[in-house]
């Protein structure tokens, strides 16, 4: 690529001397600019900050939501009660998501499962459904063993969903309708509570293996990125 451009910037140099009068005065700052161009083309990107963070700094002011919802026909808890690891994730979406849930969490729970043990063992995963009409409690367990069983599944009312999401300071999700069918729009990112149950951190849409990889064992011990104070959450 480099060489390519570089034989680019070399042709459009000299046909632009071709094409100026012997001496012209514009000669030397033309010759000065393709050179910085093709110099610029020379320069290696600059590497990657190995102290950054894949995740978005959130302030702490949203807490683990205290609110029940059904973890099995006729069992009630809620996020706080079951999340006690070092770093707690949290996710809303549904299981016939035809994308962003399924790759999301999968990507989550393949790093987990490859971290040692004793980095993986302090985190925690819970998955709620934003779909209850759809999504049961079976569906939910079969969808979470196939991404990693140790994830916990949430299938609350339409009003709870509602609810947790004003809590978890997200936008509400929101039914599509897809011909005979439906989509739910739902904000796209994993947040991540410490173990205070603090909003820290908010991993979006687009997190790959190798970020997780490097974020995950920096919030286990503590390490957190710094506040974005200009993130908001989107749907997806």
């Amino acid at each position: 690529m480099r060489t390519a451009l570089n034989r680019q910037a070399s042709t459009v140099y000299l046909s632009a001397m071709k094409a100026l009068p012997p001496f012209h005065p514009a000669t030397a700052a033309l010759a000065a600019l393709l050179t910085i161009a093709a110099s610029a083309c020379e320069r290696p990107a600059p590497p990657p900050d190995p102290d950054a963070f894949s995740g978005v700094g959130l302030t702490g002011d949203v807490r683990l939501p205290t609110l029940d919802m059904e973890t099995d026909p006729g069992e009630r808890t809620s996020l706080v009660d079951v999340l006690d690891g070092s770093v707690n994730f949290v996710f809303v979406g549904y299981t016939y998501c035809p994308d962003i849930c399924p790759v999301h969490l999968a990507n989550l729970g393949a790093v987990l499962r490859a971290l040692p043990l004793e980095v993986s063992r302090e985190v925690e995963v819970a998955f709620v459904t934003a779909d209850p009409t759809r999504d049961t409690h079976e569906r939910i367990d079969e969808w979470l063993a196939a991404l990693d069983p140790a994830f916990h599944g949430f299938r609350p009312t339409r009003d709870e969903v509602n609810r947790l999401e004003d809590a978890l300071d997200v936008p509400r999700s929101v039914v599509v309708p897809e011909g005979d069918d439906y989509l739910v729009a739902h904000a796209g990112q994993i947040i991540a509570f410490d173990a205070d149950g603090r909003a820290r951190a908010a991993y979006p849409w687009g997190i790959r293996q190798r970020d997780w990889q490097r974020d995950i064992p920096r919030l286990v011990t503590g390490e957190w990125p710094a506040v974005d104070s200009t993130f908001r959450a989107e749907l997806r």
